[in-house]
């Protein structure tokens, strides 16, 4: 190395270790020579005892404390000019503080500033060059004016592992300071804040039940606890309860056609924390009350359809078991709407349906049946002539009130909504001029008209239908095996008599046939050939034609009897593209475009067999109910209804673990018809007609979903004009119609979500 590159070593090496004696040196020791400063110093006034201090002083800059200069009484903290400097002023034991201001340095006229009593003892000094002094009022005094606050010592492991970030000292008047140990005023209220880390859902991973005692509230932008304010009264450090780290939820109610569910709808079960949440797992109850004018209805919890486990004249009590993220309690209230039963002579009207949730029944003097039920519900009313009498008519009455039949003795039916009905039986005497048609029907079929009263000599047809898979084994009359054409028996009455069916397993596809036993001198008939576009053929030959025909054709395929469309007709209308409407009956018919079809395995059984199941969930009236075979080639039902309902909305339900999910709407036309997209599943449906559309989405309610819709939501919210349709506004389905809904609205219809 040569002399110049040893100097320059040594010279680097000097300039390190002078670097090292700066960095050792304190960052707010100062020089006059090196930063101007300044004095603050302090001064009393009062009642004291001036041979010692009275008071305890700290200060500090940026941080740092300042080193206490002089002796007492003219002691002093030298600060740098143009800072902030915190300094501490607190009265020892013995004394208290009334209130502190800041003088210029042996003025006493010139008053800088009146602090009052900081409520820990903290005061500001901003330096200007001017030597300053902070004057207090201070007095003797039996008791402690400030207590110490610091950190416990396991909660500051807890900084130290990570189990909490910080701790924050507020106090009465909103100021804070997070420097500990700090002071506060004997008997003033504090409140403590401590952050925490969180998960990447922004979910606390330290769970924090009280602070000091005090009961805490959880901020998740600021991934912070609160606790309430509590007072000091002596030397204290802050502690925690700390709570388990359980899986967290929520629980939300919606009650759906009740204004004002303010103490109507709640969950009486208390939270696990001030946040509202509850652990999962925990089993809560929650109260729905009755209402003057409306009735309780279906409720659901996280979609799954649950009924009351007590009720009582308040009333229903339902129980429930949290899961994770957001739990939803949705109940339906039901409008008041009366059915009224008049005594009828000669026989009885027994009502069998809801009387829960405030319904009831009144029973007048004359003997009249009164029900107040709700909309929606669902009636059945079983109808008894006395002794030698039978029924003659039954009949519903009032606004909107829809035909009523009689089946076995019984009418069933759908109440609509704000409606006063009365039904009414009339029973006539028996006479010798009438015989009784006795039906006994099998298992896996029906016959319908069921057992009747007709005058001697009526011409009587009964139809015989068999269940899907299943075909009539044999069809007798008081004994004797009779034919059946197109699944009909028609003969005229002259005596009382028994007709009996009874159905067996089909072996083979096809449709229904009547097979009847050697020996009875008839030949079996065979399965009733489907029509296209009025013409009689087999299926095969039907696909034969099919097959042949131009792109884009349509067709009219009368099935006669049949449900299950065979694979190759399935293939022959895809291939072609071809629309073909298969009609069902005289009011029913499907549609298939092959142009939709896209499996290579191709199924439809259109089946249209009765349901029965309720409809809880959906509203409107029940304008049809049936039971599906499923289908994979996007049929669409087409149905007539009656001309009243020109206009109306059909909705077209599935049925599902007892509660209906919305499918398609269709607004029904002029012609009285509803093409109703959907149902491709098997199992049951129901069709429910009223006059909103339950699309979800349709806030103008006008049966599709389009950009007017996004904007009745947004007008909607900024109080323009009211949704025509409320209940189908809230898009997204988190409970609230806000501007994301107009906004997930308009990406549906853009075909981006």
């Amino acid at each position: 190395m040569t002399h110049s590159e040893q100097l320059g070593s040594k010279l680097i090496s000097m300039l390190l270790v002078f670097a090292m004696i700066l960095a050792l040196v304190p960052a707010v020791s100062f020089t006059a020579s090196a930063v101007e400063t300044e004095r603050i110093g302090f001064y009393c006034e009062g009642s004291y005892d001036t041979s010692k201090p009275c008071y305890i002083s700290s200060a500090t800059y940026n941080g740092k404390p300042l080193e206490l200069q002089g002796t007492f009484p003219d002691e002093y903290y030298l600060a740098p000019v143009g800072a902030e400097i915190e300094v501490t002023l607190v009265p020892d034991n013995g004394y208290r503080i009334e209130e502190v201001s800041l003088m210029e340095w042996k003025s006493d006229v010139n008053l800088l500033k009146n602090y009052g009593l900081s409520p820990g003892g903290t005061y500001t000094v901003t330096t200007d060059g001017r030597d300053k002094l902070l004057v207090m009022a201070i007095y003797s005094w039996t008791g402690q004016q400030y207590y110490n606050v610091d950190i416990a010592d396991s909660l500051k492991q807890d900084i130290s592992d990570g189990k909490i970030n910080s701790v924050m000292l507020t106090y009465h008047d909103g100021t804070a300071t997070n420097d500990f140990p700090a002071y506060a005023l004997n008997d003033k209220p504090v409140a403590v804040s401590i952050d925490v880390p969180t998960d990447s859902n922004g979910e606390p991973l330290t769970v924090i039940e009280s602070i000091n005692g005090a009961e805490v509230s959880y901020n998740s932008d600021e991934q912070r606890y609160t606790s309430e304010y509590f007072s000091i009264s002596q030397d204290t450090a802050i502690t925690v309860q700390y709570g388990d780290n359980a899986e967290l939820c929520t629980v939300s109610t919606l009650a759906i056609n009740l204004p004002n569910t303010e103490n109507k709808v709640a969950v009486v079960t208390a939270p696990y924390n001030s946040r509202g949440q509850y652990k999962v797992g925990t089993e809560c109850e929650i109260f729905a009350n009755v209402t003057e004018d409306k009735f309780i209805g279906d409720a659901d919890f996280n979609g799954v359809a649950i009924e009351p486990y007590k009720e009582d004249s308040d009333g229903c009590y339902y129980k429930v078991t949290t899961a994770a993220g957001e739990n939803k309690f949705v109940i339906s209230y039901a409008d008041l709407s009366t059915l009224t039963i008049p005594k009828p002579a000669n026989g009885s009207v027994n009502f069998s349906g809801r009387l829960d949730g405030g319904r009831s029944s009144e029973t007048l003097s004359d003997g009249t049946q009164v029900y107040s039920i709700g909309t929606g519900d669902m009636v059945t009313l079983t109808i008894t002539p006395d002794e030698g009498y039978r029924i003659k008519s039954v009949k519903l009455d009032g606004n909107k009130a829809p035909e009523v039949t009689i089946e076995n003795d019984v009418c069933t039916f759908m109440m609509d909504q704000l409606v006063s009905w009365t039904f009414t039986a009339e029973f006539e005497k028996m006479s010798a001029d009438y015989a009784t048609v006795t039906v006994k029907c099998g298992e896996n079929g029906t016959v319908t008209p069921s057992t009747s009263d007709y005058p001697i000599g009526t011409e009587v047809t009964l139809t015989v239908t068999p269940y899907k898979g299943y075909q009539v084994k044999s069809a007798t009359l008081d004994g004797k095996t009779v034919r059946l054409t197109n699944g009909k028996y028609t003969f005229t009455l002259t005596a009382d008599c028994v007709f009996s069916v009874e159905f067996r397993k089909k072996s083979t596809g096809g449709s229904s046939s009547v097979h009847y036993p050697s020996g009875s001198g008839s030949t079996a008939i065979k399965d009733y050939d489907p029509v296209l576009n009025g013409n009689s053929m087999s299926w095969s030959e039907i696909a034969a034609a099919l097959s042949k025909m131009d792109e884009n054709s349509k067709v009219n395929i009368d099935l006669n009897g049949s449900t299950v469309v065979s694979s190759e007709i399935l293939k022959a209308i895809k291939e072609n593209k071809i629309s073909a409407n298969l009609k069902f009956d005289s009011s029913k018919s499907w549609t298939i475009d092959g142009s939709r079809i896209t499996s290579e395995s191709a199924y439809a059984d259109l089946s249209l067999l009765p349901g029965t199941s309720s409809a809880k969930g959906a509203r409107g009236i029940a304008g049809y109910r049936f039971t599906t075979g499923g289908n994979n080639v996007g049929a669409e039902l087409n149905i007539k209804f009656k001309d009243e309902y020109v206009g109306k909305f059909a909705n077209l339900y599935f049925i599902k673990d007892g509660s209906a999910e919305s499918v398609s709407t269709y607004k029904i036309a002029g012609d009285g018809y509803a093409v109703l997209p959907g149902a491709a599943s098997k199992g049951e449906y129901v069709i429910m007609l009223g006059d909103y559309s339950d699309l979800n989405g349709d806030a103008n309610n006008d049966g599709t979903l389009n950009a007017l819709d996004a904007n009745a939501v947004l007008r909607d919210i900024t109080g323009l004009e009211a949704g025509a349709n409320p209940l189908m506004a809230d898009f997204n389905g988190d409970g609230e119609v806000n501007a994301l809904d107009a906004s997930d609205v308009l990406k549906k219809i853009a075909e981006l979500i």
